[in-house]
């Protein structure tokens, strides 16, 4: 720990402005966000892999919100969009875990010889829920991708 505080391995860039470096920062969480929805839309059932584009646009979100002191209004918009893919696929994965609550309800009341066609009603209510949230996910994801890329200073 001395040693790296004593001679912390900083890149090139280290001195550069903020202004400066934290866009190309930001354009590279664009692009990982970009590889993983190819790979999630290889597979678009595959809801593990639009949570991980979750996460990569979550990176790119919060990177936007660091740059609200220094660009702006930009910024604000960059990451207000970004919330909006972040949220409705947040949604896909809050149905995703309710759906698992349902499925081990289902089968709780079928061992107990309940009724289960009141869960059925739920689940099918819940999976509309999370086709369509992942519909709206995959277009605001959409939108963003096709955005012209984020102005610098």
């Amino acid at each position: 720990l001395e040693q790296f505080l004593a001679e912390p391995p900083l890149e090139r860039t280290a001195g550069d402005p903020a202004s400066v470096v934290l866009p190309g920062m930001l354009t590279h969480a664009v692009q990982r966000v970009r590889r993983r929805a190819e790979h999630a839309d290889a597979r678009p059932d595959d809801l593990t892999r639009w949570h991980a584009v979750r996460k990569a646009a979550k990176a790119v979100r919060y990177g936007a919100e660091v740059l609200i002191p220094v660009l702006g209004s930009a910024a604000e918009e960059h990451a207000d969009a970004w919330a909006d893919v972040t949220t409705l696929l947040g949604e896909v994965q809050d149905a995703v875990i309710a759906s698992q609550m349902l499925s081990e309800l289902w089968l709780e009341a079928e061992d107990a010889g309940l009724p289960t066609s009141p869960l059925d009603e739920v689940r099918h209510t819940q999976d509309r829920t999370l086709h369509g949230a992942l519909a709206d996910g995959i277009a605001a994801l959409g939108r963003e991708l096709d955005a012209p890329a984020f102005p610098r200073p």
